[in-house]
């Protein structure tokens, strides 16, 4: 008979159910979208201490919670290049056309009867920017637009012909892989 102040041992064996699910926890990180990543890093961590705590393998639950730092880590890292400020330059040729484009506090400006257009503005990195050129009626030409982003091309398109559109979009934290 056990008295009150007395417990049983636990059970020997492999046990590491909590654990487990941390780590299932983990796999579904791979497929959801980020706005999940707060939820997905609670059950994580609830999982992953109570797997510590009372499972008798720890080694799912502390690969859990270095996956959980991981995705802290990696997380952080790319909102950080959102709050960057990236040179984004603007660069449209045509024969005769208009031009649309996201300006430095996120609005659009257009100009008209352009043949040649180059514009550089200062964007953060979760702004989207966008540039637009659609040949007049009389005009039969190419339209070319480009979007550098810190001097380097990250999106180009290109349309021939009578009111041809070429249209090119981006964030600029796609330059640093984001």
């Amino acid at each position: 008979m056990l008295s009150t102040s007395q417990h049983p041992a636990p059970p020997k064996g492999g046990s590491s159910t909590f654990g487990l699910v941390a780590i299932a926890i983990c796999v579904v990180s791979f497929f959801t979208i980020r706005l999940f990543l707060s939820m997905i890093l609670v059950g994580i961590a609830i999982f992953a201490i109570i797997g510590l705590i009372r499972d008798s393998s720890k080694i799912w639950s502390i690969l859990a919670l270095c996956w959980a730092g991981f995705l802290i880590y990696s997380e952080s890292d790319r909102a950080s290049k959102d709050f960057e400020t990236y040179s984004v330059k603007y660069e449209v040729t045509c024969g005769k056309c208009s031009v649309t484009y996201t300006n430095a506090t996120g609005g659009n400006e257009n100009y008209k009867d352009i043949d040649h257009f180059l514009k550089t503005v200062s964007l953060k990195g979760d702004t989207y920017a966008s540039l637009s050129a659609i040949n007049d009626y009389e005009s039969f030409g190419t339209v070319t637009v480009n979007i550098f982003v810190n001097g380097n091309l990250l999106k180009t398109e290109t349309s021939t012909g009578q009111m041809a559109v070429a249209s090119a979009y981006c964030f600029p934290r796609e330059a640093a892989g984001y």
